[in-house]
């Protein structure tokens, strides 16, 4: 199955919808950052770039992404 690119808008917060990058970020870091995240990356992707609040940044698919 082929994902759509998705508009994502830079500087903007975005909540992650897939459990697995919160949990896992927690494990890595024992923080209790929450699941909303700052997009560094604007434009239609496929792919971006997010922020955790302890500054932590991972590439994650956009369709595991929520703009709050």
């Amino acid at each position: 199955m082929l994902h759509s690119k998705i508009d994502m808008v830079k500087n903007a917060l975005y909540e992650i919808t897939t459990s697995k990058y919160v949990a896992a970020h927690r494990a890595r870091y024992g923080c209790n950052c929450s699941a909303v995240v700052l997009n560094l990356l604007g434009g239609k992707r496929y792919w971006t770039r997010v922020q955790f609040d302890c500054g932590e940044r991972i590439k994650i698919n956009c369709h595991c992404l929520k703009k709050v």
